[in-house]
Parts: structure tokens; sequence; C-alpha cells
């Protein structure tokens, strides 16, 4: 979803790509770049990114937003949308409190 970013992004994207896992949820945050801060003298920094990641097959997914910041596209789309149940008590790794782990292990079982 979009708390996943930076590494959790660029290797669920790879195992996408080559079809060794199935993504399920939302879509991701887009942060497929790499940034480094530049201390100045007088306390402030400048972040500046350095480099970009690209996925194998899907390319970059980098977040674009409008110039409000609105999302436009980006990230990392799941191959099984879920969105969490803003009704059910959320429970980490207990499907029955969590909608989406739930799908998950649905997927999976139907897999095989």
């Amino acid at each position: 979803d979009e708390d996943s970013a930076s590494a959790a992004e660029i290797m669920a994207g790879v195992l996408q790509d080559y079809k060794k896992a199935i993504l399920v949820g939302e879509t991701s945050y887009g942060k497929f770049s790499v940034q480094t801060v530049f201390q100045q003298s007088d306390g402030a920094g400048i972040k500046l990114t350095i480099a970009k990641y690209y996925l194998p097959k899907q390319g970059a997914l980098s977040r674009k937003v409008d110039d409000d910041g609105i999302y436009i596209s980006g990230g990392l789309k799941p191959d099984i949308t879920v969105a969490p149940d803003p009704d059910q008590e959320f429970e980490s790794g207990n499907p029955a409190k969590d909608n989406q782990l739930a799908k998950a292990i649905e997927a999976i079982t139907k897999r095989g």
C-alpha cells in the first residue's frame, strides 16, 4: 500500500515482474529513487535525488504528483486490489482481523 516504499517496493516489483509473487493490497508509494542530504553550514540541508531504480519489466514507477501535490500515478499496482477495511479491528498476522492478509492467503492457496 502507500506505506510501502523504496527497497520494499523494489523487491516486491522484481518478484512481481518474474511472477514469483502475487501482490495483494493497494498501490505502493512510488519511491524508486535514492536521495542524499547535503548539509549546509547554517544547519539547513538540501535533499537531492542521486539515482533512480528501474524494474526489469515495468521500468520506472516513481510517484508523480500535480502542481498541488495530488497523486497522479506511480507505485506498484497489486495483482489483487484490496483496500483495508476501515471497520475492521486490525491485528497483524491474524487473517480474521486483516482482510488484506486473508485475501493473500486465499490467493496463495488457489495458486498452489
